[in-house]
């Protein structure tokens, strides 16, 4: 806290006014005393009286000065006390001002609580801030105007702009209200004379039923910011009134607009649901319709080609998506309107169940041939064997889940799933022969042998044969053959295999030798103790 002039300088200034006002007693020039003529001429000297030191040594000059010194001291100290007081006083809105910032106040949400509770802060410092602006402290005067005004202009401005705040919150939840109340009169305003539309028109009544309570919470907490708003600033809340008579007027249309749809629901709703059990009757027939089309010849006759097939049942699903979709229209029309007598729609289910059947079948009709045709006619020494066992296991596994699905209460096998059933059988019963024809043991001592038994075929290095031409040559006839050859040649390269290790076993063994006495050229083994362990564990094996 400073003053100005500081106490220090004050106190000097009024020391010199003292000191200064000695020497003007000592500047005039009256009879202060009498001196000794005689004695002047005698010596030559002029006896002269100091006032200063007359004035400046008398007891009155210093009880004066002192007094005058210390009453400025005293002072002084008071108005430092009054000044530290008057600032702890209001260091609270000091602090607020450093700290706090409107701009990012504003970013921020607050609740209606919190505006309330800062605009009662703001409105409690301005009147503490009303204290006088000038105080007097003995000699002293402090004027404090300068403190005051900065305080002040910062409260006022600060209340200002939460007002402000406030007064845009205020607004926007006043038009937010209004529009939608506008947007769900236009909802109710719109066409309602076929059955779609008409559903429409319940979801969007149903939804400006729904809305309009939470409207009128919202229309509460509006009358709440008012009153809040009303409370610091008359003329900003008196500014929304424009706003608030077009939200009530928005809102008594709503009312009247919300009458009207309830009646016109009532009046109409008779009508719809009759159009609703046409539209479920209709459905039911031409669902009947389409799971006939699904036992056509085309699709139940195992002499049709699946590509043709395929197609057919590509078609029939456009009208069984269609179907779904109505389905599920009629659904919602039937929850709307609250028919009595729902159609649960089990016959397009089981038409669901029946298609996918139906194009599953077909699809593995397709691939199974497809596959067939690989296994049958390519060079038999490409065919992965291995991966022909899984795909037949699998084959097998879905036709028999789809011959008791599609045959289920028919009075008829479905010659379709028969046909795909008899050639996954077919090609199974050849599986241990394809088996061990694509054993990899076997080599071309074994493969001569086997080609020695078959007709019409002759072995050469290098030759490729399909196992087509094998079984045309005879092979299945010689399966307990092919099957001794198969497991003869496992045999006989577990023991190649044996060997091989064997020997590569020996040529990575190193001997450790030394001179044989005193000879030059003649070694000796040492260290044969694990050599000869594995010479004996070798033959063992073999």
């Amino acid at each position: 806290i400073k003053f100005s002039p500081e106490d220090e300088e004050f106190r000097e200034k009024i020391d010199n006014v003292l000191v200064d006002t000695s020497k003007i007693f000592s500047d005039v020039r009256r009879v202060v005393a009498y001196g000794n003529f005689e004695g002047y001429l005698l010596q030559n000297t002029l006896y002269q009286p100091s006032v200063e030191i007359f004035i400046e040594n008398s007891a009155a000059f210093r009880t004066s000065h002192f007094a005058i010194l210390s009453k400025i001291q005293n002072d002084f100290n008071d108005a430092q006390t009054y000044a530290k007081d008057t600032y702890q006083k209001h260091r609270d809105i000091h602090d607020y001002e450093k700290e706090w910032n409107f701009e990012d106040y504003e970013k921020e949400e607050h609740s209606l609580d919190d505006i309330r509770s800062l605009l009662e802060r703001f409105k409690r410092w301005l009147q503490k801030i009303h204290f006088s602006s000038q105080q007097i402290k003995g000699i002293l005067v402090i004027k404090a105007d300068k403190l005051r005004n900065k305080l002040t202009s910062f409260v006022e401005t600060s209340s200002d702009r939460v007002q402000d705040y406030l007064l845009r919150l205020t607004r926007d939840k006043i038009r937010e209200i209004s529009d939608e109340y506008s947007k769900l009169i236009r909802s109710l305003e719109k066409e309602a004379d076929r059955l779609s539309s008409f559903a429409d028109y319940i979801d969007a009544y149903n939804h400006a039923s729904q809305t309009h309570e939470s409207l009128e919470k919202k229309s509460e907490g509006v009358t709440e910011m008012q009153a809040l708003l009303k409370k610091f600033s008359r003329e900003k809340q008196a500014s929304l009134s424009e706003d608030l008579n077009k939200m009530s007027f928005e809102a008594n249309n709503f009312q009247t607009k919300y009458a009207e749809a309830r009646q016109f629901i009532e009046n109409k709703k008779g009508e719809m649901i009759d159009l609703v059990t046409k539209s479920n009757e209709r459905l039911n027939k031409e669902v009947s319709s389409l799971s006939e089309d699904l036992n056509s010849v085309v699709l139940t006759s195992g002499k049709s080609e699946p590509q043709t097939a395929l197609e057919l049942l590509g078609k029939h699903n456009k009208k069984l998506q269609g179907y779904k979709e109505k389905a599920k229209s009629y659904k919602r029309y039937q929850t709307l309107l609250q028919v009595e007598e729902v159609n649960s729609y089990d016959d397009l289910t089981r038409l669901d169940r029946k298609y996918a059947d139906r194009l599953k079948l077909w699809q593995l009709i397709e691939a199974f041939e497809d596959q067939h045709q690989g296994w049958f006619e390519d060079d038999f020494a490409t065919v992965d064997v291995i991966l022909v066992e899984e795909d037949i296991k699998r084959y097998e596994g879905e036709t028999e889940a789809l011959k008791k699905s599609i045959n289920k209460g028919q009075e008829t096998k479905d010659q379709a799933v028969e046909y795909l059933s008899h050639n996954v059988r077919e090609v199974s019963r050849h599986l241990p022969l394809i088996l061990n024809l694509g054993n990899k043991a076997l080599q071309a001592r074994h493969w001569k042998k086997i080609f020695e038994n078959l007709k019409d075929l002759e072995w050469t290095p290098g030759l490729k044969v399909s196992l087509k031409d094998l079984l045309s040559a005879g092979v299945a006839d010689i399966a307990h053959l092919i099957e001794d050859i198969s497991t003869t040649a496992t045999g006989e390269k577990q023991i190649e295999d044996k060997l091989a290790e064997i020997e590569k076993h020996w040529e990575e063994t190193y001997f450790t030798v030394i001179k044989y006495r005193d000879t030059k050229d003649r070694y000796v083994i040492t260290q044969i103790d694990d050599i000869v362990g594995q010479l004996d564990d070798d033959q063992a094996a073999i």
